[in-house]
């Protein structure tokens, strides 16, 4: 208590000195007094304001403290009309701080006798009577931003016991009249908006007891709500009007707080964020995060009411903000993917049909922003951050991808993100055979001969575009990159995912739970098996049914029998049955063309009106307003161009439409005067939103043109100009082709009923069906990698060449510099700039991929992985001159050969022709331009006993391989090697031995061959180029990868890596080519990648690989029966034209 009292008397002190500053309160001797103000003589000459504060003050020392007498003289002050905007500001402060002590004590036990909610009730009250003098425009928006937030703070003192529905929205309308002020600055809004997202976090995060809570006691009134935001919009005050008292609120003053609250933040937050009432970006702003704070606050089990506004008014407002045209201010936007994150979070796995909208209409939106980069860019970031969430991608997927009478969202939604990277980065592969090309990373996968692919680059913008578009280029460039990351994030989601999901696997889990979780993924993917089938009949329905009858579908659905009737058990006719057969063909099979589907109902034989019969009884109309009815049913086709065929399908929407309403007893007496309707409002519809009709109906017209209709008697009025402003506001249109503009409320219900979101009462129970996100969704992590990884390589691809793109301008813009004069010094600086985040986040990338297929059994892509790293490290280029530098010298070249190896270990058991193709020749290549460590070339000569001919002999030396090769090198030093010196011990004994590997050749012919071209490197670059670039190799082990670990592959991948070996050692051309002056020699050709090379090349890659297959052969003793037929078939090529007398025949006889 002694601590409440010190903190009073210096508030009283604070604000009395805040008074006499004013010549209205000094003192009556002070020269300020001199003002011609008049004081009460009867009180001392004291003003009654500084009287109350000095009684406070001998109150606080004596008499027992209670919320009244504490805060009392503050709320005077606060509340009183003639002190200036300093005095209430710092009357407002001392408020908040009191509040603050008191709820402290409050909370302590200290003062019992408190009332303390009738206290904070005063407290907002008078924030909002708040009056005071203008002195300027910073002053009185600090008292304004001080009336916003000391009502914050006695909501939340208050809650959740102490404080009244009433006192809790009277406070937030102190905040929203603030931010919603036309004279209001910028800081004042944002103040008063934090204020109020505090008051909504606090109020819809309280518990409440249901059983006191009276669900009439929260009905809102829309079109007063949105009357009361129009006046709010022009209003000229600095404060303005907004009450929730004019809106239809009855709030429930019971204690607990009632759901009141939450009802009332979701739908003004709802209302505010929908683009359709709102007319200003801010206003939307401000609503979506309204909306948000409500929402994230909301508990976990809240009342059915919030719920339901959450499920309606909250999710289409959200969508409509994403989906509208043209696009909202990024900061909306991002503001909406936010709230969007918050509903599914809050809805869980009720947010089907939510995400169903999202992924089929909103997201592939941002395709059509081609003129808004940054939103484009920003749009696009917080789709990723919100499909990468674990276990969201799966969950679409099995809900509604395996659904088989809802379209496909999620693999469409994935197919469009690839579609934007290859747009911008289309993928060309070169084949040595035909120099055929493909055009995307698809038909690479889908061809069997991947052993053939040996190079891939990704395409540079064209050269010839003008000024105008290479800024909009280079962005839309920029935007597929951020897509190309957001594909790679999901891959790594996956395999996060599957590695937890592995390691519970591994634990004690119940058998039969696991098989349940089995038994259904399976069930689902045989689902989705079936719907493919049922695609591929529409596409033919598609593609044939522009003039179709009834009897063409069910010719069509009888060749395929996917559809089943609805009619065992019951006794109809053939025609009847199928009737159905067609009509629920029609009615429950997603992408069919609708405009095919309104040629079909309309056709007057017999049976196609048996099908619009039976198609028209799918519906529900029962309780559903006129008007919400016939757009959910012209929403499901397009009406046909002839008169005649719209009367004969309005008259059956009628006759459905009367009978499920008739025991409702509507406004309509009969199926004719429902028909007569019916056609009228699409006549309506045609008049309101055709531009050709140039003179519009008005509503007295449309009431004058039905007069009469209901069997001889005129329809209410009301009823009817119901009908014309409902259709005036929102044309009748298919949301497939209007895209979020037909996303209207009747859609929107329908929708969430065809999900199971809403009960409908009036349905019978064999007629629901509930799609929720499912909680075992975990096994379909295989199914969307299976969708994505094709794309996701490619976008791995794609990061990696724009890493080169960035590097390459980085160079040229310092090339360009003059300051830098020296040009080593230049080349050394730029080396070390290279920047290599890029570079890393997509080689991570094709790590992931790699791991993921490995994981899944899907060699293809591992191919395909192994390839393109190949590819990017630039050992496989078609010319070995200028290899040495191209690969030592750039670090993306050498960190893609790192990933390359790293990933050929880890899925070495799924490898197959294509991926070891590729490895096979990187190694090749790299044996070529003498990069593979010392110790690797000696293990291939060193392979096993030393080689003899048939008496015994050893093989003849040979005089045609120079002392510069690798094998040569390891046994003696050369100048021209860069003085390495050669490693001691006993000479090779394998295909080497034969060819001067044991001692000194100093042979004419052997001196007489000049090292070629690729090895001649001479400048300080070129030296330390390779030696970056042993360094990096030595780093590799190539050796684990290539011999070692060959015992332990699987069989399979055995077999196609000494397929690659044997496939890849040179052969020797039939026609001659002309070496000079001297005569001619045979050129020699690699199988896969094309590389020409001498006759000295040819025979030294020819025996590394007998050396490399004969070790492997070695390691794999227990199955020589898989690798010997490629080792034999190897020693048979190699013979085959060349010389009977060369050294590699003899030895290869020898073998």
């Amino acid at each position: 208590m002694n601590g409440l009292r010190g903190v009073l008397g210096d508030e009283i002190s604070l604000l009395q000195y805040e008074l006499r500053r004013h010549p209205r309160f000094a003192l009556p001797w002070s020269p300020d007094a001199a003002f011609g103000v008049p004081i009460d003589q009867s009180l001392g000459r004291e003003h009654p304001i500084i009287c109350d504060l000095k009684a406070a003050r001998k109150l606080c020392m004596t008499q027992t403290l209670t919320m009244s007498n504490v805060l009392e003289p503050f709320l005077t002050v606060v509340t009183s009309e003639i002190v200036n905007s300093a005095i209430t500001s710092t009357a407002l402060a001392c408020v908040e701080r009191l509040v603050t002590e008191c709820d402290l004590a409050m909370k302590e036990g200290d003062f019992p006798e408190f009332k303390f909610a009738e206290g904070l009730d005063d407290v907002v009250d008078s924030c909002k009577s708040c009056t005071f003098e203008a002195v300027d425009s910073t002053k009185d928006e600090a008292a304004h931003i001080r009336r916003a937030k000391v009502a914050s703070r006695s909501v939340l003192a208050g809650l959740p016991d102490n404080i009244s529905d009433a006192t809790i929205l009277t406070a937030f309308e102190i905040c929203l009249q603030l931010v919603f002020s036309k004279r209001a600055s910028d800081v004042l809004r944002r103040e008063a908006e934090e204020s109020m997202l505090k008051i909504v976090q606090g109020a819809c995060g309280m518990d409440f007891n249901q059983d006191e809570y009276c669900d009439e006691a929260a009905v809102f009134s829309l079109d007063v709500i949105r009357k009361c935001l129009k006046d709010l919009r022009e209003s000229n005050q600095q404060a303005a009007d907004f009450s929730f008292e004019q809106t239809g609120v009855e709030p429930s003053f019971s204690k607990p707080p009632s759901v009141v609250p939450q009802h009332a933040f979701l739908t003004l937050g709802a209302l505010l964020s929908d683009p359709s009432v709102t007319r200003t970006a801010r206003e939307r702003l401000v609503g979506l995060r309204l909306l948000n704070a409500a929402v994230r606050s909301l508990p976990k089990d809240c009342h059915p009411l919030p719920r339901q506004v959450l499920l309606t008014d909250a999710s289409i407002a959200v969508l409509r903000c994403l989906g509208s045209v043209p696009p909202p201010p990024a900061v909306v936007l991002c503001s909406a993917m936010s709230t969007t994150g918050s509903i599914c979070r809050k809805l869980g796995d009720s947010a089907a049909a939510f995400l169903f909208i999202l992924f089929r209409t909103a997201f592939p939106g941002f395709t059509q922003m081609k003129s808004h980069a940054v939103l484009r860019e920003l749009y696009l970031e917080s789709i990723g951050a919100f499909i990468t969430a674990p276990g969201l991608l799966p969950s679409v997927f099995a809900a509604i991808d395996c659904e088989p009478q809802l379209p496909v969202v999620a693999e469409g939604f994935l197919n469009i993100l690839e579609s934007s990277v290859q747009s911008e980065f289309p993928l060309v592969v070169q084949r040595s055979s035909s120099s055929s090309e493909f055009s995307s990373v698809m038909d690479v996968i889908a061809s069997t001969d991947l052993q053939d692919i040996v190079h891939m680059e990704l395409q540079p913008l064209a050269s010839d575009q003008d000024e105008s578009n290479a800024a909009a280029h280079v962005v839309t460039r920029a935007v597929s990159v951020i897509t190309a990351k957001i594909m790679l994030d999901i891959v790594e989601s996956i395999c996060i995912r599957h590695k937890a999901f592995s390691q519970g696997r591994g634990q004690k889990v119940e058998e039969s739970s696991v098989a349940t979780v089995e038994e259904v993924t399976a069930q689902r993917r045989a689902q989705r098996a079936e719907k493919k089938k049922l695609r591929a009949v529409a596409e033919v329905f598609n593609a044939k049914m522009g003039n179709g009858t009834g009897e063409k579908v069910l010719k069509l659905v009888m060749e395929s029998p996917i559809v089943s009737s609805s009619t065992s058990g019951t006794t109809v006719s053939a025609e009847e049955r199928d009737g159905i057969t067609v009509a629920q063909f029609l009615r429950m099979t997603p992408d069919l063309d609708k405009s095919h589907i309104g040629v079909v109902l309309g056709e007057p034989d017999e049976f196609s009106t048996c099908v619009l019969a039976k198609y028209t009884e799918t519906f529900a109309f029962a309780n559903v307003t006129f008007t919400d009815a016939i757009r959910i049913y012209l929403e499901s086709f397009r009406l046909p161009g002839e008169a005649q065929k719209i009367s004969r399908i309005m008259s059956s929407f009628a006759d459905r439409y009367y009978k499920q309403n008739e025991p409702f007893g509507g406004p309509l007496s009969s199926a004719d005067a429902t028909y007569v309707l019916s056609y009228a409002v699409v006549m309506l519809n045609t008049d309101r939103h055709n531009d050709s009709v140039k003179k519009k109906m008005t509503v007295d017209d449309f009431v004058r043109n039905n007069r009469g209709i209901n069997d001889g008697k005129d329809l209410d009025r009301g009823f009817l100009e119901g009908i014309y402003s409902s259709i005036s506001e929102e044309e009748i249109k298919m949301s497939d082709e209007a895209g979020m503009d037909g996303l209207t409320r009747a859609h929107w219900r329908s929708l969430l009923l065809e999900f199971g979101a809403m009960e409908d009462p009036h349905r019978s129970f064999s007629d629901h069906r509930t799609i929720v996100l499912p909680k075992d969704a975990d096994l379909h992590d295989e199914d969307v990698f299976r969708i994505i990884c094709n794309g996701s390589i490619h976008a791995a691809f794609a990061l990696l060449d724009e890493a080169e793109v960035r590097q390459e301008y980085l160079c040229l813009l310092f090339v360009l510099s003059r300051w830098l004069a020296n040009y080593v010094s230049l080349r050394t600086f730029l080396f070390v700039l290279q920047d290599t985040t890029e570079a890393q986040s997509a080689l991570e990338g094709f790590t992931l991929i790699a791991k993921c297929a490995a994981s899944y059994r899907i060699p293809n892509a591992i191919d395909l992985v192994i390839i393109m790293l190949a590819s990017a490290s630039r050992i496989r280029n078609t010319s070995l001159k200028g290899s040495v530098k191209e690969f030592g010298a750039r670090i993306k070249a050498q960190m893609s050969a790192v990933s390359l190896f790293a990933v050929a270990r880890q899925s070495a058991d799924w490898i197959r022709s294509g991926g070891w193709k590729a490895v096979v020749d990187c190694v090749l290549s790299l044996h070529a331009l003498d990069l593979l460590p010392p110790q690797l070339e000696s293990d291939l000569c060193t392979y096993g006993d030393d080689i003899v001919d048939s008496d015994g002999n050893p093989p003849p030396s040979s005089k045609n391989i120079p002392s510069w090769w690798p094998a040569r090198r390891l046994q003696s030093s050369n100048p021209s090697n860069g003085g390495e010196t050669a490693k001691p011990g006993k000479a090779g004994n394998g295909i080497w031995s034969i060819f001067g590997g044991g001692g000194s050749n100093t042979d004419s012919v052997a001196e007489a061959i000049h090292p070629p071209e690729h090895l001649l490197l001479k400048s300080p670059e070129e030296l330390k180029a390779r030696e970056l670039a042993r360094n990096c190799i030595l780093a590799l082990t190539v050796e684990e990868l290539i011999i070692n670990e060959t015992r332990f592959i699987r069989s399979d991948s055995l077999a196609c890596l000494c397929t690659a070996i044997s496939d890849s050692a040179p052969i020797a051309s039939i026609t001659k080519q002309s070496s000079g002056p001297g005569g001619s020699e045979k050129s020699y050709k690699e199988k896969g990648n094309g590389l020409n090379l001498d006759t000295a090349t040819a025979t030294s890659v020819s025996a590394f690989c007998i050396d490399w297959l004969c070790l492997v052969t070695l390691k794999n003793r227990d199955r020589l029966g898989l690798t010997w037929p490629h080792l034999h078939r190897l020693l048979m090529n190699s013979i085959h034209g060349r010389s009977e007398s060369g050294p590699l025949v003899v030895v290869i006889s020898a073998t």
